[in-house]
């Protein structure tokens, strides 16, 4: 097995499904796209206070979600804005995922929205009193896995008191296209 280093100062935060393209944030303002095995850079935004990001399958689209809790996504190499979600969500988004070029997946507290970027719809799948922090796609795109349960953001917490009792997790099972556990 073979591999190369590329050295870059950020956070990776998104690569394409073909490996060839990689995004990483830059000081929380600045969001850079690369050719993942040359560093050429592709595309490069200022955006203030972005949490997290994902690239849609066939790397043409960034999504992103900024402290204004929405949901932004940007054409690659353009960086043109050609969607906005505006979450109006009372906790900040922590993680979101395409399902297809079309389509994402996030999480926003005690649940998770799927946004179809084509006609501005979405759906919103109410988990209950757990808290999401992860959502994945399978492979073929039909199933979603919500992570869910608490997790220490802090470590060590500021307080100085010993380690939390972490209840357990939960992992569901999402069937996208039937909207149903």
């Amino acid at each position: 097995m073979s591999h190369s280093t590329l050295e870059f100062r950020g956070l990776p935060v998104a690569v394409s499904e073909d490996s060839q393209r990689f995004a990483y944030l830059e000081k929380e303002r600045r969001i850079n796209v690369v050719k993942l095995m040359t560093g050429q850079e592709i595309m490069s935004l200022d955006v203030e206070h972005l949490g997290c990001a994902a690239m849609s399958p066939d790397g043409t689209r960034l999504a992103g979600m900024r402290s204004e809790r929405d949901v932004v996504v940007w054409k690659i190499p353009s960086g043109t804005q050609i969607a906005r979600f505006d979450a109006q969500l009372e906790n900040f988004p922590i993680h979101l995922e395409f399902i297809d070029n079309q389509r994402l997946a996030f999480t926003a507290y005690t649940k998770v929205i799927i946004w179809n970027l084509q006609d501005g719809s979405s759906h919103t799948i109410e988990i209950g009193k757990d808290q999401t922090h992860s959502v994945r796609v399978s492979p073929d795109g039909k199933t979603l896995v919500i992570g869910t349960g608490w997790f220490p953001l802090i470590w060590p917490h500021p307080s100085g008191g010993g380690p939390p009792k972490i209840p357990p997790g939960k992992a569901i099972l999402w069937d996208i296209e039937a909207r149903t556990r």
